[in-house]
């Protein structure tokens, strides 16, 4: 379900995470410090949720004791996905009547039915409803009644790159005796198709919730890169937004170019949103075609190959019109001026 796997071990990841936290504090702060330090947090429980560095241990421990209070809610919201024999993912419950966030290529196509595994191993069905494909996004609906644990969706405008989050996914999914996994990292972009962080996923994990420090999701897992920095979820405005969720709800299925295309098609290695004179670049990935070549956010792609590009769908088309391996010619501006760059694509 994801472009490729990493070699480590979820748990050595989330340790590594947590240790590289601890061992930039140290670094930066004399043994002396870090006695006087080690108080009750001075931040409160709340305010940990939008404190972006911690300043010394007591922030660190106010930070631990905010995580270790969510986990509990967050466990519980967190189902595993399994449709039919061949898939398996995560999802996340956002209400006590049952609807079920996830990502479009785990749920698949509408109306069928699905299993769900509660963080208790309790097994629940339901029933896959719309999918957005264009942004990986999916719902389903517990068909059983119930009064089901559930977390609350964010606002569009709370995320923010630096803040915390914690990502969880697939209960008793690939391995029927793992509990959910807890992941914590950062918010390193966030855009309005994507949101990328540093907080690990692996297999299974696709169509689980990642979280804000207030316990509130703010994405859903949808691929990974070659770079443990490179985990991309869907934005929660794709479910808040009234009109895609009321055609989640009803059982509709579009987008233009959907996730199985973007797993096997060629790669530029952007996101990017719509600009009046084409396809302002929000985030690169330096490993990728468009970093090795230069490309900054901010830039404004104009032209591929010649043909005026008219927003970041018109630019996933004309990528997706090529194939891995494909020269080609772009055309940016940057701070007014006009820039021609050329680079070969790569392939998923």
């Amino acid at each position: 379900m994801h472009w490729n796997k990493h070699s480590a071990s979820t748990w050595t990841r989330s340790s590594m995470q947590i240790a590289a936290v601890i061992l930039l504090f140290f670094t930066s702060a004399s043994f002396a410090e870090v006695k006087e330090t080690t108080a009750e947090p001075r931040v409160s429980a709340d305010d940990i949720a939008s404190l972006q560095i911690p300043k010394d241990l007591a922030d660190l421990k106010a930070l631990e004791q905010r995580v270790t209070k969510l986990i509990p809610n967050l466990v519980e919201a967190t189902v595993s996905v399994q449709v039919g024999f061949a898939v398996q993912g995560s999802g996340v419950i956002i209400g006590s009547d049952g609807y079920v966030l996830t990502a479009a290529h785990v749920s698949g196509r509408p109306h069928r039915r699905v299993r769900l595994v509660l963080s208790d191993g309790r097994t629940i069905e339901g029933e896959t409803l719309g999918r957005n494909e264009d942004l990986d996004a999916g719902l389903i609906k517990i068909t059983e009644a119930g009064n089901w644990p559930h977390v609350e969706m964010a606002t569009d405008d709370s995320i923010r790159a630096g803040d915390w989050c914690l990502g969880t996914g697939h209960p008793g999914g690939y391995d029927v005796d793992r509990p959910v996994v807890v992941r914590l990292g950062r918010i390193l972009a966030a855009g309005s198709r994507a949101v990328r962080t540093d907080c690990t996923l692996t297999s299974g994990d696709s169509g689980g919730p990642l979280f804000d420090l207030n316990g509130n999701v703010i994405g859903i897992h949808s691929r990974i890169g070659m770079s443990t920095h490179w985990n991309l979820h869907v934005p929660i405005a794709a479910f808040r937004n009234d009109k895609d969720w009321n055609r989640l709800v009803a059982g509709e299925s579009w987008g233009g170019f959907s996730f199985w295309q973007a797993r096997s098609g060629p790669i530029l290695g952007i996101d990017g949103k719509d600009h009046e004179k084409g396809c302002e670049v929000t985030v690169v990935n330096p490993i990728f075609p468009a970093g090795v070549a230069g490309l900054k956010p901010g830039d404004v792609i104009t032209h591929l190959d010649g043909e005026k590009v008219n927003g970041f769908n018109s630019l996933k088309r004309k990528i997706g019109r090529r194939k891995g391996g494909d020269e080609i010619t772009i055309v940016i501006l940057r701070e007014g001026m006009r820039i021609e760059k050329e680079m070969t694509l790569a392939s998923r």
